[in-house]
């Protein structure tokens, strides 16, 4: 089986194992400890492999995880930038299984995504069982855009003005990439 960077949430258990022995630990020191014992055995260039603003994937979704298990209460943020597990972490823990599913339908997780849903009228997009964590979906919705093909419309200013933009956002997206 070929391997592959975790899907955010296949990075549940791993990230309550770093923080099982540990009281709070700052959350880019959580990200990195739990790529360098959990991942450790993935290839360079899987764990070299960044994501459109620079970021490594790895640590991103380390990320997207632990922000998944901060709205279910597994684990919570005591201060600015730190983690800690909660005794429903621990539980989690234990059990040794800890699933997107198990998440969606857990009450905490559920209150918080209500709770979001009535800061705004407009609904959360839906994570499928695809497991794509919200920056991959940001991804493949730009990489979706630049495959409009252009010979479908018929107005030759509304053609202008989409190429136009297209170039504009594709400048914008390369340049951010060099300046790096």
């Amino acid at each position: 089986m070929t391997k592959q960077i975790p899907k955010f949430h296949e990075t549940f258990i791993p990230i309550l194992k770093a923080l099982e022995q540990r009281d709070e630990i700052h959350s880019e020191e959580l990200k990195r400890k739990v790529r360098d014992v959990a991942y450790a055995d993935l290839p360079s260039e899987l764990l070299t492999q960044k994501i459109s603003s620079g970021g490594l994937k790895i640590i991103n979704r380390i990320g997207w995880g632990i922000s998944y298990l901060k709205q279910g209460k597994f684990v919570e943020q005591p201060r600015r930038a730190y983690v800690k597990i909660t005794p429903k972490g621990l539980t989690a823990l234990k059990s040794g299984k800890l699933t997107l599913t198990d998440l969606k339908k857990d009450s905490d997780y559920l209150q918080a995504q209500e709770s979001k849903d009535k800061e705004k009228s407009v609904k959360p997009i839906e994570v499928t069982e695809k497991d794509y964590s919200p920056q991959d979906l940001i991804e493949d919705g730009f990489l979706n855009f630049f495959s409009i093909s252009f010979s479908s419309f018929n107005s030759s200013s509304l053609k202008c003005a989409t190429v136009f933009n297209f170039l504009s956002i594709s400048l914008r997206f390369n340049l951010s990439h060099l300046c790096k």
